[in-house]
């Protein structure tokens, strides 16, 4: 794919890749940008790698109590939505820098659904967390 957009022009399509390989396409003035889709994990041990090499978003499904790790490509932003099972327990260890030292708990019931997101720049991971109940 390569696509040029010009400067100043806010209404451009949104560019779609199935990855962040763009062809040296310029990327001035672009609103949107939509990278590759979720990948989709199923916690099935108490170990749990999550590798956002493969895409900057994620969605983790517990079925067991599990510790994650993370592997990531470089730099960036990085999601990683999950999806409770039922009342599984859910730890990052000291990966993690979260706000106020304090580790979320994951939310408890059958299909709740947590938001993280993490800024990662090459040596420490600082995270933020959003419970979103339905």
């Amino acid at each position: 794919m390569s696509r040029t957009f010009e400067q100043g022009s806010n209404r451009q399509a949104p560019v779609r890749a199935s990855s962040t390989d763009l062809n040296d396409a310029p990327l001035v003035g672009v609103e949107v940008l939509c990278l590759a889709g979720e990948v989709s994990t199923i916690a099935s041990l108490p170990v749990t790698p999550i590798d956002f090499a493969t895409s900057e978003l994620q969605l983790l499904l517990l079925n067991v109590d599990t510790s994650v790790t993370l592997a990531s490509s470089g730099v960036g932003h990085y999601q990683l939505r999950v999806v409770q099972g039922n009342g599984y327990l859910l730890t990052f260890g000291t990966i993690v820098l979260w706000p106020n030292q304090n580790e979320p708990i994951v939310s408890a019931g059958a299909g709740a659904i947590d938001i993280y997101s993490f800024y990662w720049d090459g040596a420490t991971v600082w995270g933020q967390y959003g419970p979103f109940y339905y």
